[in-house]
């Protein structure tokens, strides 16, 4: 009897042993399923009522990128966005943990449809730039993609303003801030990852990739440029200047296609033409667009006269496809130049731009 109820025992702990070893199985299925895998677990977004944990759409794990797409249920009061926005699609996304926001604008067909980059000054929002420039109305209606994209919070500034950091050679420079957490300063490798991941989000074309930038943003354009000159089709920047690090290490070729718009009486862009230059650490723009020009190889320059007697200077060469411009505003400061005050759309002059790079 003894030795029956011992052969019993042992035949029902086996059957236990297994029976939780399937459940066990089933569980991690189950999750790897519906939840997939997690480098580390952003915080929760808050709409003022409740906790909602919005859908990760995008974990690679060559790198630490992670987007959500804000829709009505997980506005909160983390976002940046103004709660009653509903134009353009809102996303969050942290970058090896540096929180940015983005706004996205989609043409009709997305199916290799080119997209833009949009990166606004210092201080200033994606929200708050899209607004102003509207670059996407007439963008989209081109069949282009615009994404309106926040720097990230700066540390060192008490105001833990939004910015990029472009003044970085890449290197991936680290530093402590007040709370002694880890920054890392890698804007480059950002916008690299987000337009390939907006890119295989939307079936975009990656070989029509354009990046924009104002004063802050304009700076990173520059640094972008020198970075990633082959990831982009063209670059543009306006009111900005490029750092004297990243002109310290320049490359010695380039092949890429830019357009620079400087304001003639900017006190924040170092020229040749006023004196600037001769006092600041970063270089006057003027060699600078003659760098970009001559490194890609365009030896023609020519001068057209456009807006309320502005100056574009095109650079270009009948051996290459590649072209550098200049436009210089007349009277005109650190500031984006506007039709009624300048004679020039800006934002058509942009769209042209890279209408026709190659």
């Amino acid at each position: 009897m003894e030795k029956t109820d011992k052969k019993n025992n042992i035949k029902n702990l086996i059957i236990s042993i297994l029976i939780f070893t399937v459940i066990v199985f089933t569980a991690i299925i189950f999750s790897e399923l519906f939840f997939g895998s997690r480098e580390y677990s952003p915080s929760k977004l808050k709409n003022g009522k409740s906790n909602h944990q919005p859908k990760m759409m995008y974990s690679p794990k060559t790198t630490e990128l992670e987007v959500y797409k804000i829709d009505e249920e997980s506005s909160n009061s983390d976002s940046t966005f103004a709660s009653d926005s509903n134009s353009g699609i809102q996303f969050y996304c942290k970058y090896n943990g540096i929180r940015h926001d983005f706004i996205l604008d989609l043409p009709e067909n997305t199916k290799d449809a080119p997209l833009i980059l949009m990166l606004p000054g210092y201080g200033n929002s994606a929200e708050s730039f899209r607004n102003t420039i509207q670059i996407h109305k007439e963008a989209v209606s081109r069949g282009y993609a615009v994404a309106y994209i926040n720097g990230a919070k700066n540390p060192d500034d008490k105001t833990m303003a939004i910015g990029w950091r472009w003044d970085s050679t890449g290197k991936q420079h680290a530093k402590k801030n007040a709370k002694n957490s880890i920054h890392t300063e890698n804007d480059t490798a950002f916008l690299i990852d987000i337009a390939y991941y907006l890119s295989d989000e939307y079936s975009f074309n990656k070989k029509r990739l354009f990046a924009v930038g104002f004063s802050n943003g304009g700076f990173m354009i520059h640094t972008l440029a020198m970075q990633a000159s082959d990831v982009f089709c063209a670059y543009a920047s306006l009111a900005g200047k490029m750092s004297g690090n990243i002109w310290n290490i320049r490359n010695k070729k380039n092949d890429l296609n830019f357009l620079q718009v400087t304001g003639e009486k900017d006190d924040v862009v170092p020229k040749n033409s006023d004196g600037t230059a001769r006092h600041a650490k970063a270089p006057a723009i003027e060699d600078v667009m003659h760098y970009w020009a001559e490194s890609s190889g365009l030896k023609t320059e020519a001068t057209e006269s456009i807006g309320n007697g502005s100056s574009l200077i095109k650079y270009s060469d009948t051996h290459r496809k590649k072209k550098v411009w200049h436009l210089i505003v007349k009277d005109g400061r650190h500031s984006w130049p506007v039709k009624n005050i300048n004679g020039i759309d800006t934002n058509q002059l942009l769209l042209d731009f890279f209408d026709s790079a190659e």
